[in-house]
């Protein structure tokens, strides 16, 4: 301290060489990140609905004007469980902080050398999932026997060629999307019958048989 007074360091001089960043408002970084989330067309309209929701929600909590950088765990911890929700919820707003301060940090808002204060927090716990369930051969049939001729096939390559709906019918945002499985990828005359997922097509964006 006696070095520092005696050079005449200031608080300022101080901060830059520690690299912090300028103090950031947690309005600013929700209207920032939900910015480049709308502006992501590979992410499902479903997640983004989820940020948007979960963001808007703790920033309500939190306030608008709180500093990113002071925002404690204790606080997103009691977001996390407020209202009595189940842990399943719960587990999903955590993961949507922790997406937002990720992001923050990469953009420069918080220091990059350190944890998050939403990466502190407690991770709730979840109750594993039973054995999923699958349709039975009856119900299969009666849905095959029931169905309208011109989703017919959309029923079964769903059901047997292990195709996402997603990529049956992808998700239009704007005019922008993934492009549909589109007949000419179904190739029933080859000596090997199979259906190509393209990657315009494709959830991940590979090529796929």
């Amino acid at each position: 301290l006696a070095e520092v007074w005696r050079r005449g360091i200031s608080l300022g001089d101080l901060d830059r060489l520690t690299g912090l960043p300028n103090p950031v408002t947690l309005g600013e970084a929700v209207g920032d990140f939900l910015e480049a989330v709308a502006a992501d067309v590979t992410d499902s309209e479903r997640n983004q609905r989820t940020l948007r929701g979960h963001c808007r929600s703790f920033e309500k909590a939190i306030g608008k004007k709180a500093l990113l950088g002071q925002i404690t765990p204790k606080q997103i911890d009691k977001w996390i469980r407020a209202g009595q929700v189940a842990p399943k919820t719960q587990h999903n707003r955590r993961a949507s902080i922790i997406t937002m301060f990720a992001w923050c940090r990469k953009k420069e808002m918080l220091q990059s050398q350190l944890l998050t204060a939403a990466d502190r927090t407690d991770s709730p716990k979840v109750k594993k999932a039973g054995r999923k369930t699958i349709w039975t051969p009856s119900e299969l049939k009666a849905m095959l026997e029931n169905c309208r001729a011109d989703y017919l096939p959309w029923l079964v390559i769903s059901c047997f060629a292990g195709v996402r709906t997603n990529e049956l019918c992808p998700e239009q945002r704007k005019g922008v999307g993934k492009d549909p499985l589109r007949w000419e990828d179904v190739k029933l005359d080859w000596d090997a019958p199979h259906i190509e997922i393209r990657p315009e097509t494709s959830k991940t964006e590979d090529r796929r048989l």
